[in-house]
């Protein structure tokens, strides 16, 4: 009864739209297929870069990771009319598997026809990615938002990344 269905995408995906020296971006674009058991929402589109760059002679990595998303909701829908976010990143390489990362969502914007636009509270998460083996990454990291930096108001985290391989 519980079960929420989120909408699923069909994405084109190119991981080096832009490629030069130490410079990397790539891109992906989805298109949303209406699935939400809410029938609130028509469709979306959504524009995903993620833009790198090694600095030179040193293992710290710079970046920022942007979202443009367009929705196209019913009438009388509590989802905002488009989204765009703004983060940046760094990522400090300690050993061959193990990086110091630290992410802020610097810009949020939700938009509504009819309202005005305010940024959301800005998060910062700081964490470490360690590459266990080829197949698993374990990323714990910490997010706690500055305006209001209470104990209470921290959030632990762990990304668990692993490939499974099948043969048949």
């Amino acid at each position: 009864q519980d079960i929420t269905v989120l909408d699923p995408w069909v994405a084109i995906k190119h991981t080096k739209l832009l490629n030069t020296g130490n410079f990397n971006m790539s891109v992906d674009f989805r298109a949303y297929v209406p699935g939400r058991s809410s029938g609130k929402m028509n469709t979306a589109f959504r524009s995903t870069q993620t833009s790198t760059f090694d600095v030179p002679s040193t293992r710290l990595s710079l970046g920022l990771y942007t979202i443009l998303r367009a929705n196209f909701v019913k009438e009388g829908a509590s989802m905002a009319n488009a989204n765009f976010s703004a983060s940046p990143f760094a990522n400090y390489q300690m050993t061959p598997s193990l990086a110091a990362t630290l992410w802020t969502d610097v810009l949020q914007y939700d938009y509504s026809i009819g309202q005005d636009l305010a940024n959301k509270v800005i998060p910062v998460q700081v964490g470490v990615d360690w590459a266990a083996t080829s197949n698993l990454s374990l990323n714990p990291w910490l997010m706690t938002f500055p305006e209001t930096a209470r104990l209470d108001t921290l959030t632990a985290w762990i990304n668990i990344s692993a490939k499974f391989l099948l043969s048949f």
